[in-house]
Parts: C-alpha cells; structure tokens; sequence
C-alpha cells in the first residue's frame, strides 16, 4: 500500500544520507533552503530612526558574537543528606533484584578506621554480579540539575585488600526504564573510602532517556561479585560551581582542548560551538532555528532543556573522528572513533570544516536533528529508523538536490531493493541502503490525516518501551497493520 501510494502520488523526495565517505565530492546544491529569521543577538535595533548620511569611513572590523547565557540558579545548593541508613525501616525504602542480600549494620562492627562522616548505621549487601539494590520511587528528590557531585562512602572487608572491584551507580525514573549510570572502580578494603562523582560524567542507559530533572531512584550494581557496605548518601554542589551539566567552557576544552572561537547559546535553545575561525556562521543559526521550527510542526517536542540540543564544527578532521572516545572516556564508555563525517554522541551533534562545502554542508544539520530528538523528545539515536526518517527528511528540505525524484521512483519500482517494514522498523540499526523507505514510511505518517494525529501517542508508546520497535505500536496505536504497508 505504501509503495503503491507514494508511486501514485510522487513524493519528490529521495533520501540521500548526510553520512558519505569523506572523499565523496560535495553534493550539487540547486535550491536554496527555506528563509529562517536571523537569530536576534541583543545588537539589532530596527526600530530606531536612520541616521544622517556621514562621510565615507573604513569600515570598523565587526566585533565577535556575544555569548547568550542561559539561565541558571542563583548560586550553589545546600548539601542534601539522601540516606544516612539511621531508619531502622531499611526495607520501607529500599528494594533488592537478583541474586543479592542487604541488611543495615552497626559502623561500628566493621572494624574499619575512622570517617567523620560515617556513624550509626550503613547499608551492607553481598551480591552476585549485576543484582541490584535500589531505593523505591520518590524516596529521592526528582531535580538534580543544580548539584555537581553524587557522594557517598564504602568499606570492604579486609581480607579484599588489593583487589580493585567495580559498582554501577546509576538513577532512574519510575519503572526504571530511564536510566544514566556511571561505572566506579573500588579499591579501598578494611577502610571507609570516599567516592564522588561528577553528575556530568554519567551516560544515559540503553532504554528511553532522562532528564536530570527526572530522578525518581538511586541504584548500586554491582558489576562482579562483592561485599560492601555503604553509608552517608548525599548531593553536593560541585566545588567549582559545576553543575550536573556539561558546562560550555569544559565542552569546548573536551572538543577542543582549547576555548572555541564562536560560542553561541540561543534564547531559542540551542547550543553552537566551533573553532573554525574567519567564518561568518549566521546563515546557519538561523537555518538551526530553521530546523528545531519544522521539527517542532512533525513531533510533540518538549520544553528546551538547559543542556540544549548542540552542534559542534571542528576545524581539524583528526580532532572530529576523535572526539567520540574522549566523550567515552569521561563518561567510562567505549566509544569508536567517528567513521562517517557526521557523528551525534550523547545529544551532541559534531560535524567537521570543508572549505568546499562551507556551512551548507549536509551534515551539519542532519546531525542536528539527531541532537534535537535526543535533547528534547528523549529518544535515543542508535541508527534506526525513527531517529533517520526525521533526519533525513529535514535534510532533503534544507538541502534539496536535483534529480532525487527520479531515484525515488526507480527505488520504488523494484521490490527486491525493499526490505519488510517489520524488520526495518524493529529500532535497531538500519543501513544507509534502506533510509529511504524509512523516510517515505514517516513522510506519509506526517502527510496522512488519519495518522499524523496519532504521532504523539506513538511517541508515548516508545517512551514506555523504551525502544523505537514499531510492530508492538502498530495496530494499538496507528491503526493499521504492516501488510497493509509493505
């Protein structure tokens, strides 16, 4: 059916992935993007009358962008204290999963040395390798943004002396399908150890995101067999005023390792950073603005968060492809060195400088759009289908080519070049060959007026899951089955 409609009606789109080999020639660019109004950056005042005509000048040199702050809280949060494990009523608060058994013990009984900040009672558990042990919802404060580190205190037995173990920290929201997670390496034993960590250096889990204003439970995993015990649970403010968010000064010192030369952060939300120098990147502000508008008519985006959707420009290639395991590392992930010229990590969109192509390149706002979903519709990118049927048709819009028409068409016309939308739209990873059956798929979701109204329950449906998988959504949500598509 969908095959058949779009041949019939002629969708004079094709999708053509941002993401070519780095020696692919610049794409023939034939029409001009769609007008966006220029972002506004404080300087502009149209409405004050024309001076007199004075002689002619040199003209002055044009003076950098100011930087536009975004708001945040005035001055550092109190600590706060979430479990001190003084309440006898251990288990009203706390939950165990696996293969793991936890009970309150006397500090005292440790035999440990001495930590002013470890008294009473604390929390002892031996488990097996990833049980878990989490507090029950809404036992901890649900906003985080504003605090900079996540302290608590462990002891091990003696006899664990040399061995170095690892436990997961990790936060969650209500069904604990949200998550971020930070992987701590233990090695004190006989003794109380002090452990912080930087709220900014945790990474999002594998099921639907959250926002640091989104915390309903804390949890501990541990990665390998242990016991441990743990005391003094407390949010503290970040010694030099860092928040649970990446700043933009250590952002552009991670991509960098150097201050940018444009920063520019929009009342409308969004962040832009490179350290391309010469370069007047105006035109591309507004096509961003551009493209948070027309993303915005597609999909039920949320509020712009303070850790807005971004985008990076790096002058050196080197740096670009190496920019993903820097990421990594701060947050202890593995991360590959990015392959195409176009890469998104952990809501950031990054793109590298082509003279040739300039701030038309394709990629900068195929990125973009990676970020925009990740940052204000909470849906991971992995590469399906969903997160490229958006990017891609944004794309096709912004940087139209001649002659995608006719690809389309002959694309259509032969199924064995068409794979199963149940397999295509299970929200693993697609390859580039089939992006533009899933763009057609979502073109006539947004162009259909018996599907279009249905998109946000869609959405809704896959936060739940956590997965952009369609076929569990299909019926109960859209209304109609895949034979009906394919």
């Amino acid at each position: 059916m969908l095959l058949s409609l779009l041949a019939a009606a002629f969708v004079p789109f094709l999708l053509i992935s941002c993401k070519k080999p780095a020696e692919s020639p610049a794409p023939a660019e034939t029409t001009e993007a769609p007008a966006a109004e220029a972002p506004n950056d404080g300087t502009a005042t149209p409405d004050e009358p024309t001076p007199a005509v004075q002689p002619a000048t040199p003209e002055p040199p044009k003076p950098p962008k100011p930087v536009i702050r975004r708001e945040r809280p005035p001055g550092p949060p109190a600590p706060m204290v979430l479990f001190d494990f003084e309440n006898p009523e251990f288990q009203g608060d706390w939950s165990a999963q696996g293969d793991l058994q936890a009970a309150l013990v006397n500090t005292a009984s440790l035999n440990a040395s001495g930590n002013e900040a470890v008294s009473g009672r604390a929390v002892q558990f031996t488990g097996k390798a990833n049980a878990l042990l989490f507090c029950k919802p809404g036992k901890v404060p649900a906003d985080w943004g504003s605090y900079g580190l996540l302290r608590f205190h462990v002891h091990r037995p003696a006899d664990q002396a040399g061995k170095t173990v690892k436990l997961r920290v990790m936060v969650m929201d209500d069904d604990g399908v949200g998550q971020m997670f930070r992987d701590q390496e233990i090695e004190s034993a006989g003794t109380w150890q002090q452990v912080d960590i930087p709220l900014r250096h945790f990474g999002q889990g594998a099921g639907r995101l959250i926002r640091w204003e989104q915390i309903r439970r804390l949890a501990f995993v541990p990665m390998e067999d242990m016991t441990i015990a743990i005391d003094s649970i407390s949010l503290e403010p970040g010694p030099k005023g860092e928040t649970a968010r990446l700043s933009e000064e250590d952002l552009s010192q991670l991509a960098f390792g150097k201050p940018a030369e444009q920063t520019l952060i929009h009342n409308d939300g969004f962040l832009f950073m490179t350290d391309v120098a010469g370069v007047d990147f105006d035109p591309l502000y507004a096509e961003m603005l551009e493209t948070i508008r027309l993303v915005e008519s597609w999909l039920p985006l949320q509020d712009a968060p303070l850790d807005p959707p971004a985008l990076l420009i790096f002058a050196d290639e080197e740096q670009y492809r190496s920019f993903a395991p820097r990421y990594g590392e701060l947050i202890k992930r593995i991360a590959e060195r990015a392959k195409s010229d176009g890469y998104c990590i952990g809501g950031i969109a990054t793109g590298f400088w082509d003279p040739k192509q300039g701030i038309r390149r394709p990629t900068f706002l195929h990125e973009f759009v990676h970020s925009v979903l990740e940052k204000r519709l909470l849906l991971p990118n992995r590469s399906e289908w969903f997160q490229e049927s958006v990017a891609n048709r944004l794309q096709i819009i912004m940087r139209p080519q001649a002659g995608l028409d006719e690809k389309l068409v002959q694309a259509i016309s032969h199924p064995a070049a068409h794979r199963p939308l149940k397999d295509l739209c299970n929200g693993g990873h697609v390859p580039i060959s089939h992006y533009w059956q899933c763009f057609t798929l979502f073109d006539m979701m947004i162009s259909d007026p018996s599907l279009r109204p249905r998109i946000p329950a869609l959405i809704q449906a896959f936060h739940k899951s956590g997965s952009t998988n369609l076929e569990p959504h299909i019926v109960s949500v859209l209304g109609i089955p895949f034979q009906e598509l394919d």
